[in-house]
């Protein structure tokens, strides 16, 4: 499968449990079956990516994405732009 070509896909996916995403895209005639597992929790995402067949390796490193942290609120009570309380 090349970069830039578009590609007719099937595509279905269920979740496993409350916290696990399984989708798979099957790439139309072609023997290409791409599978996603998504585990999402409170704070964070794991995807794992892995397909049926390949000349190279057939599963990848664990992407991990993270919630971003909320602002730190200053302790310091001034100075406040005029008008805020």
């Amino acid at each position: 499968l090349a970069f830039g070509e578009l590609r007719p896909i099937a595509a279905a996916g269920a979740w496993q449990d409350e916290e696990r995403y399984q989708a798979q895209v099957l790439y139309v005639e072609t023997p290409y079956c791409v599978t996603l597992s998504f585990q999402f929790s409170e704070a964070r995402l794991l995807l794992d990516v892995a397909v049926n067949v390949s000349f190279g390796p057939t599963s990848f490193p664990q992407i991990v994405g993270a919630r971003p942290l909320p602002p730190r609120r200053s302790r310091v009570p001034w100075p406040r732009p005029y008008g805020v309380a």
